[in-house]
């Protein structure tokens, strides 16, 4: 397996860590727990090798700003519907990506609408408590 360390341009730039099993197929967007003020590249990086690892697809894991200095993290999360190339190679695109995103209370949210899916629940999860 290949593991590459890449920053995404943009404003700010995002670093991300991509991991492509050889023969890869298909891909899977990594966003880590935490709440948003903690967790990193780092700290996911034995998660995200065994689902490349275990899946044959190629996982791009997001080193996104954590709050309170940046409180809204999740903006920068779409940047991960744009092609990211680099020799040639397309790492992820909106079409072929799935997508896990993990709340606070262990919420395990996946596919091509989880950043929607997970705007929703927290609304509805507001209103409950």
């Amino acid at each position: 397996m290949e593991v590459e360390g890449r920053t995404v341009s943009a404003d700010p730039d995002v670093a991300v860590r991509v991991y492509r099993p050889h023969r890869a197929r298909g891909a899977v967007v990594w966003l880590h727990g935490g709440g948003g003020v903690f967790g990193d590249l780092d700290t996911e990086h034995p998660w995200a090798a065994r689902i490349a690892d275990l899946s044959g697809a190629v996982v791009v894991s997001v080193g996104y700003r954590l709050a309170p200095e940046h409180p809204f993290p999740l903006d920068e999360l779409g940047l991960l519907t744009l092609s990211a190339r680099q020799d040639g190679r397309t790492v992820v695109t909106d079409e072929q990506a799935g997508m896990f995103a993990a709340t606070d209370d262990g919420v395990l949210v996946a596919g091509p609408g989880a950043r929607l899916a997970a705007t929703r629940y927290e609304d509805w999860l507001r209103a409950v408590r």
